[in-house]
C-alpha cells in the first residue's frame, strides 16, 4: 500500500499538518533492515535512489564557527514584516529565497524561529513522496505572505499580548525548503528519469548567508532565543554552535520543538549524513556514529549558562514515520536521550508527554501537561532564566 503523504504548515499547528517529515505516518513502521551498507564505509544506498556529488561540500559546514565576514545591515520598517531576499541562498530546485524580519528598537534581543517541513534524502523521498515542503517549488516572499496568517494566530510574534515572553524583541522567520534540516552541505543528482535535476540540499550554507546580515543588523545584541520546530527544531539544534558565534555578546538559548535526535535506526542516520553531507564535530567522534551524541558535544561545547530545552513526545507519529522505527522503539531511544543528555543538569530542561502529537509551538498557549505545567510558563520560565525552570513529565 502506498504510504500517504501530508502537507505541512510552517508551525505544524494539527498535528496532521506535519506529514512531510514522516514517511510512514502510521508509526508503525518496521526498522529501516532493507538499507544495505553498500559502499562499505557506512553509507547507505537504495536501489536506484543512488545520490552523486554534483559539487563538493564548502567551508560553510554546519560546525565551522569561524567568525563570519560582515554583511550589509537589513533595513525595515521598525515592528512590521519584512521580506529580505538573498542572492546567495537557495532553495532544493535552486532558486533563491530569504527571510523575514520584524525588527523594533524595543529591545536587544532577539528571537530566531527555524521553520519546520519535513525531509528527504534520495529520488524516491524528495520527488516521489515529497516528504520535504517546499524542496521543488521554493520559498519567497509570495510562500512567507500566505503562511503568515498560520504563525500570527500562534501567537509567538504577538507584541499586544503582555504574556508572551518575546513581545519586546527582533523577529526572525527562516523558511525552509533544502530538505536537510537546515543543516546541509551538498548539491546532489539523484539518479533517477532526470538525472540533470539537482537537489540543492543547502541549508547549512544558507545560514551562513544569513548569519553574514544578521550579525551587523543585531549588533548589540545581549539575548538570542533561537528555536524551530520539527526540522526546524533540529536546524537550530546542529547550528547552535554556529549562531552563539556569530553573536559573541549575546547569550545564544535554544528551544527545540519536536526535533530530537534519538539513535533508534542508525540506518537511516547514515543515508541522512551521506545525502546531506552532514558534518561531524571534530572533537565528536563518537557523532560518527549516534546522533544522541550531538546533544552531548553540544552540552559540553556551550557553557553551563546556556539555556537548552526539549519539547517533544514520547511516541511522536511524525517522527516515528521519519526514522521507520515502531513507537516502541522510538520511546525507548526518547527515554534515553532524556536520561543521558537532560535529566540532573540544571539549564537543559525538557517538556515531554506521552502520546504521539507532534509540535508544541502552534498550540503553546493551550497545551498543558498532567501535572498542571502549562508549556506557555515553561516555555516563559526558559525564556525569562527563571530559577523554577525544570523537567515536565514524562
Amino acid at each position: 500500500m502506498k504510504t500517504p503523504t501530508l502537507r505541512l504548515v510552517p508551525l505544524c499547528l494539527a498535528i496532521v499538518a506535519c506529514g512531510p517529515m514522516a514517511v510512514t505516518p502510521s508509526g508503525d513502521a518496521t526498522p529501516d533492515s532493507a538499507a544495505t551498507d553498500a559502499a562499505g564505509d557506512g553509507s547507505v544506498t537504495t536501489d536506484s535512489n543512488v545520490a552523486t556529488d554534483a559539487t563538493p561540500p564548502t567551508d560553510a559546514s554546519t560546525w565551522d564557527v569561524a567568525p563570519l565576514p560582515p554583511g550589509d545591515p537589513i533595513t525595515a520598517p521598525m515592528e512590521q514584516w519584512t521580506w529580505i531576499p538573498f542572492s546567495d541562498a537557495f532553495c532544493g530546485n535552486g532558486a533563491p529565497t530569504g527571510i523575514a524580519v520584524n525588527l523594533t528598537n524595543r529591545s536587544t534581543k532577539v528571537f530566531i524561529y527555524m521553520m519546520g517541513g519535513g525531509a528527504c534524502w534520495d529520488y524516491s523521498t524528495c520527488y516521489g513522496l515529497r516528504t520535504a515542503a517546499n524542496l521543488d517549488t521554493g520559498y519567497t516572499q509570495v510562500n512567507f505572505n500566505a503562511d503568515r496568517g498560520q504563525f500570527d494566530r500562534a501567537g509567538l510574534f504577538n507584541r499586544t499580548d503582555m504574556t508572551n515572553p518575546f513581545r519586546d524583541a527582533s523577529y526572525v522567520f527562516i523558511p525552509y525548503c533544502t530538505g536537510d534540516v537546515h543543516a546541509g552541505d551538498r548539491v546532489a543528482a539523484y539518479d533517477e528519469s532526470n538525472p540533470m535535476q539537482m537537489t540543492h540540499h543547502v541549508g547549512a550554507r544558507n545560514v551562513a548567508a544569513y548569519l553574514r546580515r544578521l550579525v551587523p543588523t543585531f549588533p548589540m545584541a545581549d539575548k538570542v532565543w533561537l528555536t524551530g520546530s520539527s526540522a526546524g527544531g533540529v536546524g537550530a539544534t546542529l547550528n547552535w554552535p554556529r549562531y552563539q558565534a556569530a553573536f559573541p555578546r549575546a547569550r545564544v538559548d535554544l528551544l527545540n520543538d519536536a526535533g530530537q535526535l534519538v539513535d533508534a535506526s542508525p540506518a537511516r542516520a547514515r543515508e541522512w549524513r551521506r545525502a546531506w553531507a552532514l558534518p561531524n564535530p571534530p572533537d565528536c567522534p563518537e557523532c560518527a556514529t549516534s546522533l544522541a551524541a550531538y546533544y552531548s558535544w553540544l552540552h559540553r561545547t556551550m557553557t553551563p549558562a546556556h539555556r537548552s530545552g526539549l519539547m517533544a513526545t514520547l511516541q511522536d507519529a511524525t517522527l516515528t514515520g521519519f526514522y521507520t522505527v515502531t513507537a516502541t522503539n522510538f520511546e525507548m531511544s526518547t527515554r534515553q536521550l532524556l536520561m543521558r543528555s537532560f535529566d540532573g543538569q540544571m539549564n537543559r530542561q525538557y517538556f515531554v508527554m506521552p502520546g504521539r502529537m507532534h509540535t508544541y509551538w502552534g498550540n503553546w498557549q493551550s497545551i498543558m501537561a498532567g501535572d498542571g505545567t502549562s508549556v506557555k510558563s515553561w516555555i516563559t520560565a526558559w525564556a525569562n532564566d527563571e530559577p523554577t525552570w525544570r523537567n515536565v513529565g514524562p
